[in-house]
């Protein structure tokens, strides 16, 4: 690959991440795409560029200490153990193993929260690392909203960390696409940028931060030790981190961070100067500052080849989600036959298509996810395909930005489109009935075809499918009852309104008391 070749491919994964919040590379892809320019053409602008992640609509920030990233150094392939580089790190810093620290790469959304005299005043993203966008609105509940003690006589401190989903949470919003038949997220990091850029609030996706350093403050500081106690204090986490000391409980912290569960994910880990001034003597680049290191961990990445790409019609607007079948691999200790994939346009954008080869990982070391495409080239997708369920033709329609483009299944009567509405309507983002599935709905929808959400509720166990045993028909009509109480959003989600799902709904209840009331106001548009 060529110079101009590179920085084509780099341009491209910085606008779908930082814009549209997707991946095309893996995050060791990318680094060695960096790693090859920078040996070709070591001043060219793009390797000092942070990535542009403005969302349009959002207000900008600016701030008076410039965020950057951090260098890295990648772990050897051929020999793990092999710090070498993090030696020579170390001489070049004029540093032994008992002036630094090592903690987690929390693998999050860097973000910046301001404080004057202890009062939270915004929160905003990385950005161009001079400004970032305004983020206040979808984070605020991640910080004290006052500081004590010391911290609130300090005129300004900006506190920086890493906003992320936990595992916990990432794994139950998965679940709940795959019941929905949606996409699953290729990684945390992701849904949580998404959610984070999100116009409204998401209720339902807990996000968290970690405070791993700072910006501008208007007194000295000794630290990042006493800086992270200074945050403990007041009930701001902070990353966790270790006095190596030597090279052998180096290597040892390494090791524990890589095998470590954390509630964040990691991606590798980060070796800091303590002493502050030490750390701002050491200076910085363009880029990144010299008082601190990344030592990105290598992911478990494995070369399949596609079998064969199926359809699952899902969501509320039936369109049909690719699935990836590849030949199987043993990934962190299970076999991977199935790979999700985003849509059919972003499949065909990255070249993906029966015979391709393809570098399979477990994003998170959870959900299967395709790293990069080893031997396959973009594509143009069909027209038209026909639905798997009832056969018709399915239509190419475009998404809200490229290359995202879905097939969708026109027919209302189809059997897997009225599966997923109804499982859409009972679900966790509906009227919440406990233990339903895509499964237990196709019976429901096998055996009466218009049932919706009311109706289903009016049902008695005797008339529930005849698969199911008596006592799944007892437990779910338990669950039924309880559902029938279901606040007022999650009847109006359960409508399966185009355009309106829970968060619109939840804002919808502010100025409507009972579903009379809101549907009087969708017929009357002057209510």
């Amino acid at each position: 690959m060529n110079k101009e070749e590179i920085v084509a491919k780099i341009a491209e994964a910085d606008k779908s991440y930082y814009t549209n919040g997707t991946s095309d590379l893996s995050d060791y892809e990318y680094d060695l795409l960096k790693k090859d320019l920078l040996r070709m053409d070591p001043d060219n602008p793009i390797l000092s560029s942070l990535g542009e992640d403005h969302v349009e609509g959002s207000g900008t920030i600016r701030r008076a200490v410039k965020m950057l990233s951090l260098e890295k150094i990648q772990q050897s392939k051929e020999d793990p153990d092999d710090i070498s580089a993090l030696l020579k790190w170390l001489e070049s810093r004029d540093a032994k193993w008992t002036d630094v620290i090592i903690e987690p790469k929390v693998d999050g959304m860097s973000a910046e929260a301001k404080y004057e005299y202890g009062i939270l005043k915004c929160v905003s993203t990385r950005g161009a690392g001079d400004s970032g966008d305004d983020i206040t609105l979808t984070t605020k509940q991640c910080f004290p909203q006052k500081l004590d003690k010391w911290l609130s006589k300090i005129a300004e401190i900006n506190i920086r960390g890493e906003l992320f989903i936990s595992r916990d949470e990432y794994e139950r919003i998965n679940v709940q696409q795959l019941e929905r038949g949606e996409p699953v997220f290729a990684n945390a990091r992701n849904l949580c940028a998404g959610t984070v850029k999100s116009k409204e609030v998401i209720e339902d996706r807990q996000i968290l931060f970690v405070a791993h350093g700072f910006g501008y403050i208007s007194v000295p500081l000794q630290s990042f030790d006493s800086f992270y106690c200074a945050m403990r204090r007041n009930g701001i986490p902070t990353v966790p981190y270790v006095f190596p000391k030597n090279e052998e409980l180096a290597v040892r912290t390494l090791y524990d961070i890589r095998s470590k569960e954390y509630p964040f994910y990691v991606d590798g880990a980060v070796i800091k100067l303590n002493e502050i001034h030490k750390y701002k003597e050491a200076g910085e680049t363009e880029h990144h500052p010299k008082g601190a290191v990344a030592f990105k961990f290598i992911p478990e990445v494995k070369e399949t080849t596609v079998k064969d790409i199926i359809w699952q019609i899902g969501g509320k607007t039936g369109k049909a989600v690719p699935v990836a079948v590849v030949d199987p691999v043993s990934l962190s200790g299970s076999i991977v036959e199935r790979v999700t994939l985003s849509n059919a346009g972003l499949m065909a954008h990255r070249g993906i298509r029966v015979g391709s080869k393809v570098l399979v990982e477990k994003a998170n070391e959870i959900i299967p996810h395709i790293a990069a495409v080893a031997i396959g080239s973009p594509y143009i997708l069909e027209s038209t395909i026909k639905c798997p369920c009832c056969n018709s033709d399915m239509k190419l329609v475009d998404g809200k930005s490229e290359p995202t483009k879905d097939y969708v299944c026109p027919n209302q009567d189809c059997p897997a489109r009225k599966t997923a509405l109804l499982h859409s309507a009972l679900g966790t983002r509906g009227i919440n009935v406990m233990g339903i599935g895509p499964e237990i709905c196709a019976d429901f929808i096998a055996k009466y075809p218009d049932l919706n959400a009311a109706t289903f509720l009016q049902l008695s166990p005797d008339e529930y499918p005849e698969s199911m045993s008596e006592l799944q028909r007892a437990n779910l009509h338990k669950e039924a009852r309880i559902a029938r109480k279901a606040p007022l959003w999650r009847w109006i989600s359960a409508m399966n309104i185009p355009d309106v799902g829970d968060t619109s709904a939840k804002t919808i209840t502010r100025s409507c008391k009972n579903l009379r009331e809101f549907i009087k106001a969708a017929l009357d548009p002057m209510y």
